[in-house]
């Protein structure tokens, strides 16, 4: 064989090197497309979660203070209740104004109970933003 055959496969072994490496180097390439579209959907369904909880904890915010402003409105309810308590003249009014203090008591517990629950959720929501916004 002379020189410039040898030459021409020798080039044609070194192209054939070539493209074979190409081939390897656009199937990783291919790979890293599809873990970098999975990563970018797993990172967009994570943020949309991040807003959902800040949402949740906006929403929670606003119910506790509805709750407490309410247990504040019963609270005055039942020293109103009470002061009428003290002026009644006869066994039947007495009955009614224990009876509306009661109801008003009940009503102040199912509140506060209330209230433990959004102050529970809140803070598991609060920490979930937390950990998640670091």
């Amino acid at each position: 064989m002379n020189d410039i055959s040898k030459q021409n496969i020798e080039n044609l072994v070194k192209l054939q090197e070539a493209e074979t490496q190409i081939v390897r180097l656009k199937t990783v390439l291919e790979k890293v497309e599809k873990e970098k579209e999975k990563l970018s959907a797993q990172l967009k369904q994570f943020e949309n979660a991040l807003e959902e909880n800040k949402k949740n904890l906006l929403s929670d915010n606003a119910a506790c203070k509805d709750i407490e402003k309410e247990i504040q409105i019963v609270d005055d309810r039942i020293v109103k209740s009470n002061e009428k308590l003290r002026m009644v003249k006869t066994n039947k009014e007495y009955q009614l104004f224990l009876r509306e203090v009661d109801d008003n008591k009940k009503r102040k517990d199912v509140l506060e109970t209330e209230l433990l629950e959004y102050f529970d959720e809140k803070e598991k929501t609060e920490k979930i933003v937390r950990e998640n916004e670091k």
